[in-house]
C-alpha cells in the first residue's frame, strides 16, 4: 500500500550543516547558474547565514567572477573539510562527482529537489499526507508492480527527499517512446508542448508508418527549431500550430525563453493564441498519440479535449509533475472523462531529477 513519508531528509541534512557551520568551516555551492542560485535561496530561508562561493568545473569557469572559484584552484586552496553542497540538474554527475571525490571531501551533500519554470518545486509533506487516500486512488490505477513502485519511490523523493533510489530503480531514458506504447499502432502524433521537435524525432523513428504530426508549440523561437529539425531529418506529413493548449481557446500571457520549460503564466511578457485538442480533432487521421509536457497546463489541455478522448480514445503520455497534485488531478481526470475500463495505465520516470514523471493512458484494445 502507497504511503507518504512525513520524515524529510532534507531536514536532517540542513541540521548537519548547521552544526558544521558552527564549526568555522566554509560553505560551497558546487554548480552555477539558476540552479544554484535557487539552491542559495533556499539555504537562506532554512537559516543558513553563511555567504556560500560557487565551486566551478575549469571548462564553464570564467575568470574573476565574483564569488566563483575554479575546481582546479579548490583543489590548491581549498580546506577538505569544507561543506560542499551539489547542484547540478543531472544526478549522473552528481554520482559520478560522488564517487571521485567522496573521499577527500567527507562533507559531500545533495539537496535534492527540482526547479520548474525558474522555481523550486515546493511539496509539503503534511499536506501531501493529509491526501494520501487520493494518491492512493491513482496508485491502484496503476496496472503493473514497476508503475507502483515507481510512484511509491517517486513521492518519497518529492516528499523526504530521498532521491537515490528512485534513480538507481526506476529512471529509464526515454519518455513517452518506449516499452509502455512499443506495442500500440498510432497514426497521428499530437504533440503538446512540441519545443525543438525532440519528441517528434522518437515518434517517427519508433513508428515509421506514421500518417500526420501536429505539434503545437508557443513559442515562435522553438516552432522554427521545429522546422530546422524537420529540414534536417526528412521528417514529412507534419503540421506546425504556433499556440498554445488550453481547456478553451483564446488569448494568454506566456513566458517565452527559446527552451523547453516556455510556459502560460500571468506574470509572462508576451501573449499568445491558444486553442484546444477538440478543434484539432478532426485533423488528426487514424489512431491517435497524445504526448503532452506543457508545463502545468495539461489538466486545462486535457479538458480541452474531453471530446476527443471519449470518442478516439488516443494512446496518452502526460507529464504529471508540473504542480503537486498533478498525480491526483490528471490520472482521475482521464478516468472521468474516458469511463472506467477504458484505459490500463501505467507510470514512467524519465528524469535526471525529479522532473519527467509520465502518466501513461493506454486503450485496452491496442495491448
Amino acid at each position: 500500500m502507497l504511503t507518504i513519508k512525513t520524515d524529510d531528509r532534507r531536514q536532517r541534512i540542513l541540521t548537519e550543516i548547521h552544526t558544521l557551520l558552527d564549526g568555522k568551516r566554509r560553505l560551497y555551492i558546487w554548480g552555477k547558474g539558476e540552479y544554484a542560485r535557487i539552491l542559495a535561496a533556499y539555504l537562506r530561508e532554512n537559516g543558513v547565514t553563511e555567504t556560500p562561493t560557487y565551486l566551478v568545473d575549469d571548462a564553464y569557469y570564467v575568470q574573476d567572477t565574483p564569488d566563483t572559484v575554479a575546481f582546479s584552484a579548490f583543489l590548491r586552496t581549498g580546506e577538505p573539510d569544507s561543506v560542499i553542497l551539489f547542484r547540478f540538474y543531472n544526478y549522473k554527475v552528481i554520482l559520478e562527482k560522488k564517487r571521485l571525490w567522496g573521499d577527500r571531501f567527507p562533507h559531500l551533500f545533495d539537496l535534492h529537489f527540482t526547479v520548474v519554470q525558474d522555481r523550486r518545486l515546493e511539496w509539503d509533506a503534511q499536506r501531501a499526507k493529509a491526501r494520501e487516500a487520493e494518491y492512493r486512488a491513482t496508485y491502484d490505477l496503476l496496472r503493473d508492480a514497476r508503475s507502483r513502485r515507481t510512484m511509491q519511490l517517486w513521492l518519497n523523493a518529492a516528499t523526504a527527499g530521498e532521491f537515490d533510489e528512485l534513480f538507481r530503480e526506476c529512471y529509464r531514458e526515454t519518455p513517452y517512446f518506449n516499452e509502455c506504447t512499443a506495442l500500440t499502432r498510432p497514426d497521428t502524433l499530437l504533440d503538446c508542448g512540441a519545443y525543438d521537435g525532440d519528441s517528434i524525432h522518437d515518434f517517427v523513428n519508433m513508428f515509421p508508418a506514421y500518417r500526420g504530426v501536429i505539434a503545437f508549440e508557443p513559442d515562435a523561437a522553438n516552432t522554427e527549431k521545429i522546422r530546422s529539425r524537420a529540414r534536417r531529418e526528412s521528417i514529412e506529413r507534419l503540421t506546425i500550430v504556433n499556440k498554445g493548449v488550453y481547456s478553451e481557446s483564446g488569448t494568454l500571457y506566456f513566458q517565452a525563453n527559446g527552451e523547453s520549460n516556455s510556459h502560460l503564466s500571468e506574470s509572462g511578457g508576451a501573449r499568445v493564441e491558444v486553442t484546444t485538442l477538440d478543434e484539432y480533432e478532426a485533423q488528426a487521421e487514424g489512431r491517435i498519440f497524445l504526448k503532452m509536457d506543457i508545463e502545468g497546463s495539461e489538466a486545462a489541455a486535457l479538458r480541452g479535449g474531453e471530446k476527443m478522448i471519449r470518442t478516439r480514445r488516443p494512446i496518452i503520455a502526460v507529464c504529471v509533475y508540473h504542480r503537486e497534485e498533478d498525480l491526483i488531478t490528471i490520472p482521475q481526470l482521464i478516468r472521468s472523462i474516458a469511463g472506467e475500463g477504458v484505459y490500463d495505465c501505467f507510470l514512467g520516470f524519465h528524469g535526471l531529477d525529479l522532473a519527467e514523471l509520465c502518466f501513461y493512458a493506454i486503450p485496452r484494445e491496442d495491448r
